[in-house]
């Protein structure tokens, strides 16, 4: 590892969705309270304003550098197989190699100490290249997803092989509950779920976002792909539940209440608020969704979403630690909903089983030491 006096970390994130951008900014921002001189370096594919405005955070450089595209999605509940692996042949093509060896150099010419991951193999790649120890964080591995789905689109398997060597040069992983696979990282130490979690009580969050109705809130959560459902189908639930949209999805209009990003800036507030003021979430079953739903005790519906290798596992933490219920997708997108919501809400917490949610500041402690003998 390069010894500066200055103590720089480099941060990759996918571009696959915001959930992998708000976990891994947690643990940064505990990185920068815990000791402020390290210089944090974001490598992620996301706007700089919408991280500084919507995230609250600071890193000291940050270039929009994207070296994977995990799954492209048709929607919120289903992956586009044929375009993934288009994509990936781009990614893992003459162009891919191009950005990893130009990725390397920047390592290099800048004296990056260390880097955290999550959790593009092709940044791994990049940091073998240059000889900067890489830590990678997350639930999954895309090798693992990948492998899964080439039992029904071949081409896949040799992406997946790809990734398992890419990873088979970290340094160490620090593994989130949800967790399944990662054979392929040589070294893996468990770690709490990593959330954010609001500060805030639920009136004042209510009040900010001058929300006067008693009604029980319902936000819905399916990203930036959305969901494509018969809105004339649910209207009559706006009766006894307030449906609240946020960015990215879109503004379905009324009698949904939209809360775009900016609105929740203006107020001083971010997403994690809006889950605490929240009854219940209605989501396609990702692990950030769920872990915001723990860490701020709202309730949960999901939903199927297709072969997808992680699904059992966040099911299972969704059974075993969050008052839920069960929609079929076939009834989300035809408006059948009113026996999930009931279900959902009428459920105690007695029965579950509770757990950390301290992921971000436990990861960060660890990186300071394992990375830069910080303890």
């Amino acid at each position: 590892m390069r010894m500066n006096s200055v103590k720089k970390l480099a941060v990759y994130i996918t571009g696959h969705g915001y959930g992998h951008l708000t976990r891994t900014l947690e643990i940064c921002k505990s990185i920068q309270k815990m000791d402020a001189s390290i210089e944090i370096h974001l490598r992620a594919p996301f706007d700089p304003d919408l991280i500084k405005n919507s995230f609250g955070f600071a890193a000291k450089t940050h270039d929009c550098v994207r070296l994977d595209i995990g799954l492209v999605q048709r929607d919120s509940l289903n992956p586009d197989m044929e375009a993934t692996v288009e994509q990936l042949g781009y990614w893992y093509g003459p162009e891919g190699d191009a950005l990893v060896e130009i990725e390397a150099e920047w390592l290099s010419a800048n004296a990056i100490n260390a880097a955290l991951i999550d959790l593009s193999p092709r940044a791994f790649e990049a940091c073998a290249k240059a000889g900067v120890p890489a830590y990678g964080m997350s639930n999954f591995s895309w090798d693992f997803i990948w492998q899964d789905l080439a039992e029904q689109n071949q081409p896949l398997a040799r992406f997946a092989e790809l990734a398992s060597t890419a990873y088979s040069t970290s340094k160490k992983l620090y593994r989130t509950v949800m967790h399944h696979g990662m054979t392929s990282f040589p070294v893996i130490e468990d770690v709490p779920l990593v959330a954010r979690h609001s500060m805030r009580a639920s009136n004042e969050i209510r009040s900010k976002l001058k929300i006067v109705s008693k009604k029980p809130i319902v936000a819905l959560s399916y990203g930036g792909e959305g969901l494509q459902v018969s809105l004339d189908k649910i209207r009559h639930l706006h009766e006894k539940y307030l449906f609240v949209t946020t960015d990215p999805m879109a503004d379905h209009g009324a009698p949904f209440i939209h809360i775009t990003n900016s609105h929740l800036v203006e107020n001083g507030l971010i997403y994690a608020d809006l889950v605490k003021a929240s009854d219940l979430l209605m989501t396609k079953p990702g692990y950030s969704t769920v872990a915001e739903a723990k860490a701020n005790g709202a309730a949960i519906i999901y939903s199927d979403r297709g072969r997808f290798a992680e699904y059992e596992y966040i099911v299972h933490y969704i059974k075993t630690h969050l008052r839920n219920a069960f929609l079929p997708k076939i009834d989300l997108l035809n408006g059948e909903w009113t026996e999930a919501l009931e279900s959902a809400l009428a459920k105690s917490d007695s029965s579950l089983i509770e757990d950390r949610t301290d992921g971000a500041e436990v990861v960060a402690a660890l990186l300071l030491k394992d990375a830069f003998g910080i303890v």
